[in-house]
């Protein structure tokens, strides 16, 4: 495996990696066009991406643990397929159509993203943040959502009867959202 530590890449000093099998520490990623790569058994440790183009990556059996996505887009990943995550903080960023399925991203920081479609189904997201992202047709199945903070977030629909909830944060009006599921329509609203 091959190690890079403190490093800053932009465009012009990318040509040297072959995304398989390099270790990534302390790393910066800026403006970089890196979308349908096939990341293979590379490992980012503490590591920031800002404003990158990550969609369609593939992740296979790769290693992120405490990373930043700054104004990343990022659609269309499969997170299923690294061999670990944990720690991500994605900020400004766009995640359209991820699957997260399954996965541990307790503390997860998903603030003012665009989160449509994302597959959640089964995740532990406990103390998770979406503030001020769209989740639109986001799916939330049988996941832990307790303190979780959805304050200024908009067009989530989260199923009250396979989802634990417990001390999460909403916002009025969006909260009424929550009542959906259970067929019951506010009035005014």
């Amino acid at each position: 495996m091959i190690y890079f530590e403190n490093e800053k890449y932009y465009s012009k000093n990318i040509s040297h990696l072959t995304w398989d099998e390099e270790e990534f520490c302390n790393c910066e990623f800026h403006n970089l066009d890196l979308q349908n790569l096939n990341f293979k058994n590379c490992k980012f440790f503490e590591c920031q991406f800002h404003q990158c183009n990550l969609s369609n990556l593939k992740v296979h059996y790769s290693t992120f643990r405490d990373i930043l996505f700054s104004q990343t887009k990022a659609v269309g990943i499969n997170w299923t397929s690294a061999k670990s995550i944990s720690d991500l903080k994605f900020e400004e960023s766009i995640l359209d159509y991820s699957v997260f399925l399954g996965l541990d991203l307790k503390g997860g920081v998903f603030s003012k993203s665009s989160l449509k479609k994302v597959d959640f189904s089964g995740c532990n997201l406990k103390g998770s943040d979406y503030k001020g992202s769209d989740l639109q047709e986001t799916s939330f199945n049988n996941s832990n959502l307790e303190m979780s903070d959805f304050r200024d977030a908009k067009n989530y629909l989260i199923d009250l009867s396979c989802t634990k909830l417990a001390k999460a944060k909403f916002s009025f009006p969006d909260a009424l959202g929550l009542l959906k599921v259970l067929n019951i329509h506010v009035e005014g609203f």
